[in-house]
């Protein structure tokens, strides 16, 4: 589930930016809409901590979304890449459901307790208790509405710096 925590963070990033009172931002609309905040003072990308600041706030806010999403994951040993497409929704605290489309049908939800993972094509559902069904505590904080993204990331700047509708930070 470790692409369900980054999906997250996504979806809450490309939600509008607003600086706090310390500056007053010049606020650039892409032709998606989002707005992404710049230093009044030039144009160079807000620092990193000042955009986890901000990510943070609305992660805190932020109590359910639902998106869209396109997973790719590439096994560099073999050179095989896989491609996932369909639809999240999350809901604090724990509720989740991930319906992929594309190239399979598979559902995974949860109500915070209990991680049901249905595949139609094999006629099976596989049941696990919530917390068991990730690696490490980090998707879980984030999942139940607790997490803390300094306390699990260090983010530092990111060679592409920013763009009129993004803000980078690795």
């Amino acid at each position: 589930m470790r692409y369900g925590l980054v999906a997250v963070l996504a979806v809450l990033a490309s939600a509008p930016v607003h600086a706090g009172a310390e500056q007053s931002p010049k606020v650039h609309r892409s032709p998606a809409g989002a707005a992404v905040a710049k230093s009044p003072a030039s144009d160079d990308c807000l620092a990193p901590d000042a955009i986890v600041k901000k990510l943070q706030a609305r992660y805190e806010t932020t109590a359910a979304f639902r998106a869209d999403f396109t997973q790719r994951m590439t096994v560099s040993s073999v050179e095989d890449a896989d491609e996932q497409r369909g639809v999240v929704a999350f809901k604090k605290p724990g509720k989740m459901r991930w319906d992929f489309r594309t190239p399979d049908e598979q559902q995974i939800i949860s109500d915070g307790t209990t991680i049901w993972i249905y595949q139609p094509a094999d006629k099976q559902v596989i049941k696990a208790p919530f917390r068991a069904a990730f690696v490490s505590s980090t998707p879980i904080s984030f999942l139940t509405g607790v997490g803390k993204i300094t306390d699990d990331f260090t983010a530092q700047r990111d060679a592409r710096g920013c763009t009129a509708d993004r803000l980078y930070v690795k």
